[in-house]
């Protein structure tokens, strides 16, 4: 920021999701973090429609919504930015806003960028808190190459890009021709979880079984989680070692797909469906391994939370999880030989075997993690803003 200016930066936040997932709370509180540093004067503009994600908001900024903007659908999320209702409703719901800067929630590349489709915006920088960098044709979505292209083209307006992962890092400039040549890597929260006595936190999530249990947890939707995948690595694990377990806790979408996938295998007797967990530790407690089979990622909450109560366990190799997660416990993402074979070392090893991976695994997260998690990306508005 440059050191002449004396009025504290206007910073407009802008998030437009229909859901209120791990994105929007990550990016509620980068904006809680603003909004407490008396360098910046922040606003923010949200759907009234989502009044889950416009209350988490308010409660972040202290204060009201300045704008209801429309919802972006999420089913073809892409295809929506092409509407011009839809800008027009957002353009005029703006209108009379003078942001310094906007700081805009991308979930994914082609989620949340209605405000680069915006005239009104063109002369004001606008910085993106990216949290999946991929592209939609190679991660395998319906209309991938459209979409993708939209995409390429709103993205190529963006100022400033704050990613997850060093991965996302060096890619994103090649999938999605930013102005910004080298986005910053900010740093996630620290989860600062402490685990719970294991048969507590089973009795808790009523769970009654005795034996071993691995654990999947955040929103339930299987082409990015890979649910899927676990629960055919499920099926190899259960004929060796019967007594195996599986809980799933979180909900969406995919849950009732996954439940008679489950059952066409016969395996239900070994899956148990716990939605929603609070407080998380209970979750991380009960179980005596974590899966992480995602195909792809920013950096998942879960894997810190995981490492920081020092539970073990089998990830993809993919996006963020390659810079915090043991590589020992890596395995390809749609590989569910590998994900069963790891997951039966796992519980087979001692708690001595699994200590030098978790603290491996807990070295790479302080590199990740931080007490202040609004810190990197108020670095980069202000960046944004003094033409640093």
């Amino acid at each position: 920021m440059s050191e002449q200016r004396k009025s504290p930066v206007r910073v407009l936040a802008y998030a437009d999701s229909a859901i209120c997932s791990g994105a929007e709370s990550f990016f509620a509180g980068t904006v809680a973090g603003v909004a407490g540093d008396p360098a910046f004067d922040l606003e923010f503009a949200a759907p009234a429609a989502n009044a889950e994600l416009t209350a988490l908001l308010e409660n972040a900024a202290g204060r009201p919504a300045a704008a209801d903007v429309p919802v972006q659908p999420l089913p073809l999320a892409a295809l929506h930015l092409l509407d011009p209702r839809r800008r027009r409703a957002a353009g005029a719901a703006l209108a009379g806003l003078d942001p310094d800067v906007v700081l805009l929630n991308l979930p994914s590349a082609e989620y949340g960028s209605t405000p680069l489709a915006l005239g009104g915006l063109r002369n004001t920088p606008i910085v993106g808190l990216v949290h999946i960098t991929g592209s939609m044709r190679e991660l395998g979505f319906r209309l991938g190459r459209i979409r993708a292209h939209i995409a390429r083209r709103l993205l190529g307006r963006l100022d400033r890009a704050c990613v997850l992962s060093r991965a996302a890092a060096r890619r994103f400039p090649q999938l999605w021709g930013s102005r910004d040549p080298d986005p910053a890597v900010i740093r996630m929260p620290r989860p600062g979880l402490a685990p719970v006595d294991r048969g507590e936190a089973r009795r808790n999530l009523g769970l009654e079984a005795a034996g071993p249990l691995v654990g999947i947890g955040g929103r339930v939707t299987a082409l990015q989680k890979g649910h899927d995948t676990l629960v055919a690595a499920s099926r190899l694990i259960v004929r060796r070692r019967p007594e195996v377990g599986f809980v799933v806790a979180g909900e969406g979408r995919d849950r009732a797909a996954i439940e008679r996938m489950v059952d066409r295998r016969g395996l239900s007797a070994n899956w148990h469906f716990v939605g929603q967990v609070s407080p998380i530790a209970d979750f991380l407690s009960a179980v005596d391994a974590i899966a992480i089979p995602s195909r792809f990622e920013g950096l998942p909450l879960i894997a810190l939370e995981a490492l920081e109560v020092g539970l073990p366990g089998i990830a993809s190799a993919v996006d963020g999880l390659n810079d915090v997660w043991p590589p020992e416990w890596l395995v390809g993402p749609d590989d569910p030989e590998a994900l069963a074979e790891g997951l039966l070392e796992v519980l087979g090893a001692g708690r001595d075997v699994n200590a030098a991976p978790l603290a491996e695994g807990r070295r790479l997260m302080e590199g990740r993690v931080t007490d202040d998690p609004s810190a990197d990306v108020r670095a980069v508005l202000a960046g944004a803003v003094g033409g640093a």
